[in-house]
């Protein structure tokens, strides 16, 4: 059994289709779109390009058993990985039942080689009455079919890229809908947070202010009784008793929000914890730049240094020796 060129393209886009509509691919697809011999009524393809390209490559007539190398050679011509490999998918034998199916029922195409050859050989002067005898002479077209098979590819087709654009639009809205969801989650987070934050800073304010207010009390109270003492140095050590107590008493208040008071340990200067208000010269060479008294503790909060330690320094204020 032998076929012609246009009727093993046709067998070529059949299959190919029929892979198409099992994995969508775009560039199958696209192929499948120029290589479509069915969308007009003469021998070709909706580009012709892809046709005369195809026709340069496979002889007019082809045997079946040739047909499956013919089409394999010319799909390698397309530089496609993709419709190759998706053409080499179909077994030989079942490529050569379909072709014999195919070429035993009516369909388009089926004297391309005929018409062919006798164009060839038809001289000027016979061109208007070889026309007229072949308008009379010719079968009724079968176009019909095809046309009607490609309207129902076309009407699949299209219905697919609709439901692709619905799909499209649905996950658009849904997306919308998430993120519009998601700021209201971030916004209430945030509202949240912020009540959070302010609630533990008033409630921290409110427990030192309930410490000092206490403290203040206190202070108070006992300035009543010293007022009402004579100044005796019996009087005068209990009052600095009370003045001590009421600095441990603020510390105890800073203790309870985490502020620590500290002292940094030896006579180096620690730059990042301690801070320099005064320096006393001293004539011993080796006190130069140490630490010469302590004028107030440091505060930290988890190791955060709040207020660095006062301290005075000496300043060798002799010449050094020479080395």
């Amino acid at each position: 059994m032998n076929m012609n060129a246009f009727e093993l393209f046709c067998l070529i886009y059949y299959a190919l289709d029929a892979i198409w509509e099992k994995n969508n691919n775009d560039e199958l697809r696209d192929y499948l779109s120029d290589a479509n011999p069915f969308l007009f009524k003469d021998i070709g393809s909706a580009d012709p390009a892809v046709y005369k390209e195809f026709h340069a490559t496979v002889p007019n007539r082809i045997s079946l058993e040739d047909s499956y190398g013919l089409a394999l050679k010319y799909l390698r011509t397309l530089n496609s990985a993709c419709i190759y490999e998706a053409f080499q998918r179909i077994e030989e034998e079942k490529w050569k039942e379909g072709a014999m199916e195919y070429l035993s029922s009516p369909h388009k195409g089926a004297d391309a080689a005929e018409n062919l050859s006798s164009e060839a050989n038809v001289s000027p002067a016979d061109e208007s009455a070889s026309e007229t005898t072949a308008e009379k002479d010719s079968p009724p077209p079968e176009s019909a079919a095809p046309a009607d098979e490609v309207s129902t590819r076309m009407e699949r087709r299209l219905n697919a890229l609709q439901a692709s654009v619905d799909a499209l639009r649905k996950m658009f809205e849904d997306k919308i809908a998430e993120d519009a969801h998601k700021n209201a989650l971030f916004d209430n987070m945030h509202r949240e947070l912020t009540r959070y934050q302010n609630g533990v800073a008033d409630k921290i304010l409110e427990t030192m202010a309930l410490d000092v207010i206490q403290l203040t009390d206190d202070v108070q109270k006992k300035c009543r009784i010293f007022e009402k003492k004579e100044p005796t140095e019996e009087n005068y050590t209990r009052l600095l008793r009370a003045l001590k107590g009421i600095a441990e008493d603020l510390q105890d208040i800073l203790y309870r929000q985490s502020i620590e008071a500290y002292r940094v340990a030896g006579h180096e200067v620690d730059v990042r914890r301690q801070k320099i208000l005064q320096t006393v010269e001293t004539d011993i060479p080796e006190r130069d730049n140490l630490v010469a008294a302590r004028m107030a503790d440091g505060y930290e909060k988890d190791g955060k240094v709040i207020r660095p330690e006062r301290i005075k320094i000496f300043k060798y204020a002799g010449k050094k020796p020479e080395t």
